[in-house]
């Protein structure tokens, strides 16, 4: 019981920690693609789904990605899609970790 309380604590440390990286220079080009960061949370977000957790933010995150791509904000649609591509992932270990532990979670 002890351990999902920590899985949860770390968690919420990653997502709130995404919100403190220093601001980057945006002049400077990414190193990696828009089309490999977009097709990585695509990736993330099927395996999700296939778990059936998705968190109610991804998809839209996903949608804003590509729209930032569209309008030529490289860094801000490649941001968006890495953010994505961590709740997804984030949301397939939940997910395996309540299957694993629900037992845990019932009251008999």
């Amino acid at each position: 019981m002890i351990g999902k309380y920590v899985f949860l604590a770390m968690g919420l440390a990653i997502v709130a920690g995404c919100g403190l990286q220093p601001s980057r220079d945006r002049s400077a080009s990414p190193t990696v693609s828009f089309a490999e960061t977009y097709a990585a949370a695509e990736a993330a977000l099927a395996k999700a789904a296939a778990s059936r957790n998705v968190w109610s933010k991804t998809e839209g995150l996903l949608q804003q990605s590509k729209i930032a791509n569209d309008e030529g904000r490289k860094e801000d649609a490649i941001q968006l899609a890495n953010e994505a591509r961590m709740q997804a992932e984030l949301a397939l270990t939940q997910a395996i970790s309540q299957e694993k532990d629900w037992q845990e979670n019932v009251l008999f």
